[in-house]
């Protein structure tokens, strides 16, 4: 604003006498009459550099200390344009001469569709200035594309009144690029998690202090019937066979100041009444500055496994009640140790040897008198690399039975890493 030479008289004499001065003072110091100086000081104060404290009756006017709007455009990182009524650019801050690589000389006083701003000039933004000169505030998101790379800014209309009355509007264009894009990057390690916890076949719960279900997969309606709101809010124990209120499954090691999780074995109650056993891994959850703040739970179904190890189990049970109860002779031999380690009651009964007392038979080294040599070490030898050997037959002195002609037959088992562990020996009176 252009001001008259009194009032730049005025305004030097101000900064010279920064603890203030009258309108007497002024008028005195400059011989200007005190009416005039008191329409400069009015004008000083209208534009924000003069400022006036009240002492009594009297009045003291000081320069003032406030930075003017065009130095503190400066101090922010994010655009800045003012506009008139007719769009035309009135000011601009550093920011926008950096983005645009142009001087401020060369965008100031033109409208903003001619300017190096015209990028800026779509007929949505348009229509929003124009709302902004009647007094609409927009905030918006925009997304400007440049060879190179594409940048996001928070676009800010304001309505904004100059000092002479008109109307103008003011962008503030935030760059929010990055903030967009580690948010976007964030959704997707979320949808990627949940992705991942929703479809493995496992269920993830999240359990608070009080052991209350806080988060459930949806994994969990595979397994019980339930879904994830019919268990969220409510105790884990209700839904457990046997329920309590208050669990005892955490122990030491799940508790608040544990590190490590517990591996326990549930009966979780179906909604339909029946009870499905689950393995359930227990950890404890510690918030950001390490403070525990309830558990994780991994649930995994084990009916089937269950169900497959009673299977096993029972053929496991009727096979050696076959073994036991057949004719044949049969021992198993370790390889690494040298010895028998098992026999069946047929060979208990021939040998008299009880299968209770192998372990001191061996400590004591009575196998060589009490397993006949043909049968332990001699004649039949089964290769390192578990090649059968072919049956034979060999005279045995049976205790209490005389020499008896037997076919012996050798089988190699082996061990997991597919080296020779055991000797399977099978014999049968010829």
């Amino acid at each position: 604003m252009n001001y008259p030479e009194g009032a730049s008289s005025v305004r030097e004499l101000l900064k010279s006498n920064p603890r203030g001065m009258s309108v007497t003072d002024i008028a005195e110091a400059t011989g200007i009459n005190r009416n005039t100086v008191s329409r400069y000081l009015d004008m000083l104060l209208v534009s924000g550099q003069a400022e006036m404290n009240t002492y009594g009756r009297a009045k003291v006017f000081y320069l003032s200390q406030r930075v003017p709007m065009s130095a503190m455009l400066d101090f922010t990182k994010d655009m800045v344009i003012v506009l008139d009524s007719g769009l035309r650019i009135i000011q601009i801050n550093d920011e926008v001469s950096r983005f645009t690589g142009k001087e401020k000389d060369t965008i100031i006083g033109k409208e903003i569709g001619s300017s190096p701003l015209a990028a800026f000039d779509h007929p949505v933004v348009r229509e929003r200035l124009e709302e902004g000169i009647k007094g609409s505030e927009t905030v918006e998101e925009i997304r400007f594309v440049r060879v190179e790379r594409e940048t996001i800014f928070r676009f800010k209309i304001i309505p904004t009144v100059f000092e002479d009355g008109s109307p103008g509007v003011t962008i503030i264009l935030e760059d929010i690029t990055e903030q967009k894009r580690a948010e976007e990057a964030l959704r997707t390690s979320e949808h990627t998690y949940r992705t991942l916890v929703e479809e493995i076949n496992d269920v993830i719960c999240n359990v608070d202090e009080d052991e209350n279900f806080c988060y459930v997969s949806p994994k969990i309606t595979e397994i019980t019937g339930y879904t994830p709101g019919d268990l969220e809010g409510k105790s884990v124990g209700s839904f457990l066979e046997h329920g309590k209120k208050k669990l005892d499954l955490f122990g030491d090691e799940g508790s608040a100041d544990g590190e490590k999780g517990r591996l326990v074995r549930l009966g979780f109650k179906r909604k339909d009444g029946n009870t499905v056993p689950v393995e359930a891994s227990i950890s404890p959850i510690h918030d950001i500055i390490g403070d525990f703040s309830g558990y994780r739970l991994v649930i995994r179904d084990i009916s089937e496994r269950e169900h497959s190890e009673r299977v096993l189990k029972r053929w496991k049970s009727f096979l050696f009640s076959v073994i036991e109860n057949i004719p044949s002779m049969v021992m198993v031999k370790s390889v690494e140790e040298e010895r028998i380690v098992y026999i069946n009651k047929s060979a208990e009964d021939r040998l008299g040897v009880k299968k209770e007392f192998l372990e001191d038979i061996y400590v004591n080294g009575k196998h060589k008198s009490i397993i006949p040599p043909a049968i332990n070490d001699g004649g039949i030898p089964v290769s390192g690399d578990g090649t059968q050997a072919e049956g034979v037959t060999a005279m045995i002195e049976f205790p209490g039975n005389g020499p008896v002609k037997v076919s012996i037959k050798k089988i190699p088992i082996h061990g997991s890493p597919g080296s020779l562990k055991y000797i399977l020996i099978i014999i049968d009176p010829v």
